[in-house]
């Protein structure tokens, strides 16, 4: 919603307009810890900062499909 809000330069309609206000009013909500998105605080969130590579598998080969 606010991706497609952000494609019209000033011309949203008002649906799109208010998608947006209300993405935005969620993204707040979050942000202020009035709204919680379920995600576990326990030991799997101490690992939220690791990275980790698995080589062997090649995805793309620079050919066609």
């Amino acid at each position: 919603d606010i991706a497609r809000y952000r494609l019209y330069d000033e011309h949203a309609s008002d649906q799109v307009q208010k998608r947006y206000d209300d993405a935005v009013k969620f993204l707040r909500s979050v942000s202020r810890g009035d709204v919680k998105l379920g995600i576990s605080t326990g030991s799997a969130a101490s690992s939220a900062g690791s990275v980790q590579m698995n080589s062997g598998r090649q995805v793309f080969n620079g050919g066609g499909f």
